[in-house]
């Protein structure tokens, strides 16, 4: 009898281990403020229109603002040499993230008004 229950006991901590060290998916949520908050904005508004089309985008967006502001917490590291080479491409990337977002933003809105006016 104390084996089994050894056993199953064993079973059991197996389970519970393995469980409480999967990862679970969190939805990645960007804050609404700062200086890119017209673009969360429209990465949002592209979510709500079609999620599963669009969730790359808001997910790239978000890695890119976590990314940066990683490279904006350490900047105080970073020789002023290497910060005028890197900063540009922090601005260049985010810039590009958001103009794709708000062109397919455009042209999702282009889509819906065009078929307003041929109904």
């Amino acid at each position: 009898m104390n084996n089994k229950i050894r056993g199953v006991s064993l079973v059991v901590l197996t389970l519970v281990m393995s469980t409480a060290c999967t990862p679970r998916k969190s939805k990645t949520v960007i804050t609404t403020s700062g200086p890119y908050s017209s673009c969360v904005a429209e990465a949002s508004a592209l979510t709500k229109i079609d999620r599963a089309k669009y969730a790359k985008d808001y997910n790239n967006l978000a890695a890119m603002i976590r990314i940066t502001k990683d490279y904006s917490g350490d900047i105080s590291n970073i020789r002023n040499d290497t910060q005028s080479i890197v900063t540009p491409l922090y601005q260049y990337k985010m810039n590009n993230i958001c103009n794709e977002i708000s062109q397919k933003l455009l042209a999702e809105m282009k889509d819906k008004a065009l078929g307003i006016q041929s109904q």
